[in-house]
C-alpha cells in the first residue's frame, strides 16, 4: 500500500514551526527554512516494495537516511542527512505515522524531528525514540507538472554554471600560453584576445 496515495513529489513542513525540511547544497546536509518554494525543498516518494515504507529523494538524488553519527558526543540524538548508500539499507525507509499531520518514522522506532537546541545545531534534522511536538509534520503533495518545471530550472542554473566555468577556465589558458610564449608582437595580440573572452563571461 502507497502511504501516501499516488504523491510522487512533495514538500515536509515541520507542524509546529511551520519550516521545510531542505537538503543544503553540499548535499550531503540538511536544514529547516520557511521558504519552501526552492527546488531543494522538493522530494521525491519512492515506496519500498509495495510496503508502508517509503523512501524520499533530494533534488541532488540522496536519500533521506537516518545516521548513527550522534548530533553531539554521547549525545541522544542522531543526526539526519542525504546519503547514496552503496546499498539501500533500511536507514533510507520511513514508515508514514498517522494522517494529515503525520510523523516518519525509522524501521526501528525512532522519529525524525527538528533539533531544538542552541546554535550551531538548531534547525539541524535528527531522530530519536521521544515523541515531542518538533516530531510532527505536514505533508504537501506538489503538482507534477510544477515540479517538473522546477526541476528543469535547476537543471538548466547547473548548466549554465558549468559553461561559466568552462568559460572561465579557457580565459585562464589564454593567460598562460601567453606567458609561455613572449614574443611581444604574438604577446600583444593573445592579450587582447584574452580581454575580449573576459567580457563574454558573466
Amino acid at each position: 500500500m502507497d502511504p501516501l496515495g499516488n504523491a510522487r513529489v512533495v514538500r515536509l513542513k515541520e507542524h509546529n514551526k511551520g519550516k521545510y525540511l531542505v537538503a543544503n547544497n553540499d548535499e550531503k546536509t540538511l536544514k529547516q527554512g520557511r521558504d519552501g518554494s526552492s527546488v531543494n525543498a522538493l522530494w521525491t516518494v519512492e515506496v519500498v516494495d509495495g510496503q508502508r515504507y517509503l523512501r524520499l529523494r533530494s533534488c541532488h538524488g540522496k536519500y533521506l537516511t537516518a545516521s548513527n553519527m550522534p548530533l553531539i558526543p554521547r549525545g541522544r540524538c542522531q543526526r539526519v542527512v542525504a546519503s547514496l548508500p552503496d546499498r539501500k539499507t533500511s536507514s533510507t525507509e520511513w514508515e508514514v505515522e498517522g494522517e494529515g499531520i503525520v510523523r516518519l518514522k525509522t524501521r526501528y522506532g525512532q522519529f525524525l524531528k527538528r533539533n531544538g537546541g542552541i546554535m550551531p545545531w538548531r534547525n539541524s534534522l535528527v531522530h530519536n525514540n521521544r515523541v515531542r511536538r518538533s516530531s510532527l509534520w505536514e505533508i504537501e503533495v506538489v503538482d507534477a507538472e510544477a515540479a517538473a518545471f522546477e526541476e528543469e530550472a535547476a537543471a538548466a542554473a547547473v548548466s549554465h554554471h558549468q559553461r561559466s566555468a568552462s568559460d572561465s577556465a579557457i580565459v585562464k589558458s589564454q593567460a598562460f600560453a601567453a606567458i609561455k610564449f613572449p614574443n611581444l608582437a604574438g604577446l600583444k595580440l593573445k592579450r587582447s584576445g584574452q580581454d575580449e573572452g573576459s567580457r563574454d563571461v558573466c
